[in-house]
């Protein structure tokens, strides 16, 4: 519903009546939307004006967990992530993985992948390409104003405390 009502008001935002009936005078608002005219997302550009003169807030994502701690013993974990959307409006992010042990089941999040201004990203974490003691990574949710990082800490206990501490020394020996 809430789709086809941002349709709607992107469709008159875009006609020429727009600036004629509802800005009429006001000068600096019409040069603003001239200027969002040109923006390729339709939707981008009537979020914009709309968050310019004041008649609704950027819509935000927000999560309530942003640190993951895992031990890692050579099985692959599945795991959610739930992302909120602080209100209505339009909304896009690219979805971004720091971390070649990640696999998720999207790589962007719309309006349309809300449901109740809830989105569940599900994440798999690969255990074969965690091959030292630790590792970490990040998960990024990046819109055009801001970025949400998630970040994921593993310890790997497949990996024997003799061999991690040989590991550690020969670090250490070759670090100077």
């Amino acid at each position: 519903m809430l789709s086809i009502i941002f349709e709607l008001a992107a469709k008159i935002f875009y006609s020429d009546e727009f600036e004629k009936y509802v800005l009429k005078d006001k000068e600096e608002l019409k040069l603003i939307r001239r200027g969002l005219l040109g923006n390729k997302d339709r939707y981008r550009a009537l979020e914009e004006f709309f968050c310019f003169t004041k008649s609704k807030q950027r819509v935000r994502l927000t999560t309530d967990r942003t640190v993951y701690n895992f031990h890692i013993s050579g099985l692959p974990i599945k795991d959610k992530i739930v992302i909120h959307k602080s209100n209505w409006g339009y909304v896009e992010a690219d979805i971004i993985t720091e971390g070649k042990f990640f696999r998720i089941n999207k790589n962007e999040v719309t309006n349309e992948s809300f449901e109740n201004g809830e989105f569940a990203l599900e994440v798999f974490i690969d255990p074969r390409y965690i091959r030292s003691e630790k590792a970490s990574g990040r998960i990024i949710f990046r819109t055009f104003e801001e970025d949400l990082c998630i970040e994921f800490n593993f310890i790997n206990t497949t990996i024997s405390p003799e061999k991690s501490a040989a590991n550690r020394k020969r670090f250490e020996y070759t670090k100077n």
